[in-house]
């Protein structure tokens, strides 16, 4: 992931075990050095939430959680979780003032949250149901559009892409889904890790495959 004044990059590696650990690599763009900043997160970093801190999602007692890593000095400290329900794909909005995310119980369908960041912790109680029997959420340039993947046809491909109006203000969601994008010829791979599609100017960059097999491309 990189940084957003795009001067920094993070990965994680995975090192076997017993124990596995997982690191957290910072390399400098401009200079091209890297510094290790985590022996094991235990989990992997998803995006930045400014230009020291790092959202990581982590894996534990079966679920995913988000905890918040500080490159400055190596620490870390719990973010958002769930009791009973698996938390992934994070998105920060455009004014980074809300983190859009999936949520799933276990052997049930994923839906789309949103947690308010103003408070540095939003409690399970005051996210914001978006959808329910979707996914994979991203926003748009201006933060008033939330999209997303329903889960049509399953969970682990789809073929749709919709959104919702949304109030950064104070979180609203509109209550009618707009239909954005119906593929019918390629399927997006939801299964495949960390493949959100993302909106990159006037576009919207995704992972597709044509059905039933064959190549990835983006679109």
């Amino acid at each position: 992931v990189i940084s957003p004044d795009a001067q920094r990059l993070a990965f994680g590696t995975l090192v076997p075990g017993p124990p596995v650990r997982r690191p957290v690599i910072a390399a400098n763009l401009k200079d091209g050095t890297s510094r290790q900043v985590f022996e094991d997160c235990g989990g992997r970093a998803r995006l930045w939430l400014d230009d020291d801190l790092l959202l990581a999602e982590t894996f534990g007692s079966g679920l995913n959680s988000f905890v918040v890593l500080d490159t400055r000095n190596a620490t870390q400290r719990p973010f958002l979780s769930s009791r009973d329900r698996r938390l992934s794909n994070p998105r920060l909005s455009p004014d980074a003032r809300w983190l859009a995310f999936d949520a799933t119980p276990p052997g049930g369908s994923p839906s789309v949250l949103v947690a308010r960041l103003d408070d540095g912790h939003a409690a399970e109680t005051d996210w914001v149901h978006v959808e329910s029997a979707a996914s994979h959420p991203f926003w748009s340039r201006d933060g008033r559009l939330l999209y997303y993947l329903p889960t049509t046809p399953t969970v682990d491909i789809r073929n749709k892409v919709a959104a919702r109006a949304f109030d950064s203000r104070d979180g609203q969601v509109d209550r009618e889904p707009i239909d954005v994008l119906t593929l019918s010829e390629t399927i997006v791979p939801a299964m495949i890790t960390s493949a959100a599609p993302i909106v990159a100017g006037e576009q919207i960059v995704f992972l597709h495959r044509l059905q039933p097999g064959g190549a990835c491309y983006f679109q």
